[in-house]
């Protein structure tokens, strides 16, 4: 079971760092000016990228209204839809 749950993981943590890279790419954004935007640092938006952390809820939230999508919106593209709900260090 925890081998599944890991791998599952690691499937999520790819499918969002290289969907939260073409979204600030397609926007023209430097990762500090995606830091910037959402109140938040330079480093979290590295560490999403390379695909070692996922973003907790509040930071999820604040992503999406940065971006302008529905947060729904956002889960379900990035891969996250699962990893949200329930998960304190998503």
């Amino acid at each position: 079971m925890t081998a599944v749950m890991d791998r599952s993981r690691v499937e999520a943590l790819d499918r969002f760092s290289v969907w939260l890279w073409e979204q600030r790419l397609n926007r023209g954004w430097t990762q500090q000016e995606l830091a910037n935007r959402m109140d938040s640092h330079q480093s979290t938006i590295a560490n999403w990228e390379i695909g070692y952390a996922l973003p907790s809820l509040r930071l999820a939230l604040r992503l999406a209204r940065t971006l302008g999508m529905p947060v729904d919106r956002l889960t379900a593209e990035a891969g996250l839809t699962g990893w949200v709900d329930g998960q304190e260090d998503l």
